[in-house]
C-alpha cells in the first residue's frame, strides 16, 4: 500500500455504521485530482454548447437554470476515468466494507460561481431515497443500501456550497418513512425517508423550491469543511445535501456508488437502466475492474 492509499480502520466503519459517513483527508492521488477536475470542466462546456455527453441517457444534465450541473455516467463517454473509479486507493476503501461489490453510478455536481442567489443549493436527500418519489427521476439503487464516495474536486466549505451531513443519530422523528434497513450488515436499521417536492415552506439552508428532498426541519447538518483531494464516505441512507456557491469560482465534485453486492438494477424511472461493473470479488479487485482502470 502505497502512501496515498487510504487505511480503513475498525473505527471508520464504526462511524459509517453508526453516524453514517465518515471522512478522509488527502485521499485522491495527484493525478487523479487533476484527471476528474479536466474531466468536469470539458463535460460542463460541452453541455453548455448544446451538447449531450452521453446520448444514451437522456436528460443527463438535470438542471442548468440556476447554475448547478449534474453530469451522469461520463465513463461511456471518456473510458480513461475508470483509472480513478476502481483505483488502488478506492479498493482499499471499499474491500475494507464489504466482500462483494459493483460500481453502478457517477454523477459529477459543479455549482457555477459568480452567482447572486441561493439557486446553486441542493436539497436534503438520501441517494436511496429517490426511488420513493415518483417523479425524482434518480438512478435505480440496490436492495442492499449501496456506498458512496464523495470527492471533493476543489477545497469545500460554507461559502462555496460544501457538502452537509445529518448523522444517524439526528434523523428525524416526525418524518414519514417507507422502510428500515441497516446502513451494513448487523448494524443497526435506519429509516429511508419519504422523499417529496420542495415547496416554499420546505425550504431551509439546502432545500430550493422545486428539489426532490428527504428532511425539512431546521438542523443544518455537519458541514464538511474538507481540501481539495479529500473524501467523503457514506451510506445511502444518509441524509446530505449543500447549500449555495455564493463565491466567485466553481464548486466542483464528483460521487461515485459501489453496492454493497452484486448490483442488480430496478428500474424506477424513464431513465434507461444501466448494468453495474463488478469491482470487488470475495474481497478482491475483479479481472473486469482491473482491465478497465488500465
Amino acid at each position: 500500500m502505497t502512501a496515498m492509499e487510504p487505511s480503513i480502520t475498525s473505527h471508520h466503519l464504526e462511524q459509517f455504521d453508526t453516524r453514517g459517513f465518515f471522512i478522509l483527508e488527502q485521499a485522491i492521488p495527484p493525478g487523479d485530482l487533476a484527471l476528474l477536475r479536466r474531466l468536469s470542466d470539458d463535460a460542463v462546456a460541452s453541455r453548455m454548447r448544446g451538447r449531450r455527453v452521453w446520448e444514451t441517457e437522456g436528460r443527463q444534465l438535470m438542471d442548468t437554470g440556476g447554475g448547478q450541473y449534474f453530469v451522469f455516467g461520463l465513463e461511456e463517454e471518456k473510458p480513461e476515468i475508470y483509472r480513478v473509479l476502481f483505483a488502488n486507493w478506492v479498493v482499499s476503501i471499499i474491500a475494507a466494507m464489504t466482500d462483494q461489490s459493483s460500481m453502478f453510478h457517477t454523477e459529477f455536481v459543479v455549482k457555477d460561481g459568480g452567482q447572486s442567489t441561493a439557486d446553486t443549493r441542493f436539497g436534503w436527500h438520501q441517494d436511496g431515497g429517490y426511488n420513493t418519489a415518483a417523479e425524482a427521476g434518480g438512478a435505480g439503487v440496490p436492495a442492499t443500501p449501496h456506498i458512496s464516495i464523495w470527492c471533493a474536486l476543489d477545497d469545500m466549505s460554507a461559502a462555496n456550497g460544501g457538502l452537509r451531513v445529518l448523522p444517524f443519530d439526528r434523523n428525524p422523528t416526525d418524518h414519514p418513512a417507507v422502510s428500515t434497513t441497516p446502513p451494513r450488515p448487523n448494524a443497526q436499521a435506519q429509516p429511508i425517508f419519504k422523499h417529496r417536492r420542495v415547496t416554499p415552506a420546505g425550504e431551509n439552508v439546502n432545500n430550493l423550491r422545486g428539489d426532490i428532498a428527504g428532511y425539512f426541519g431546521d438542523d443544518s447538518g455537519d458541514l464538511i469543511e474538507i481540501a481539495a483531494g479529500g473524501v467523503v464516505v457514506f451510506s445511502a441512507l444518509t441524509l446530505h445535501g449543500s447549500g449555495a456557491n455564493m463565491t466567485e469560482s466553481p464548486r466542483r465534485a464528483l460521487n461515485i456508488a459501489y453496492s454493497q453486492a452484486a448490483f442488480v438494477n430496478e428500474p424506477v424511472s424513464e431513465v434507461p437502466p444501466r448494468e453495474g461493473i463488478a469491482f470487488i470479488d470475495n474481497g478482491r479487485l475483479t479481472e473486469r475492474a482491473a482491465r478497465l482502470r488500465k
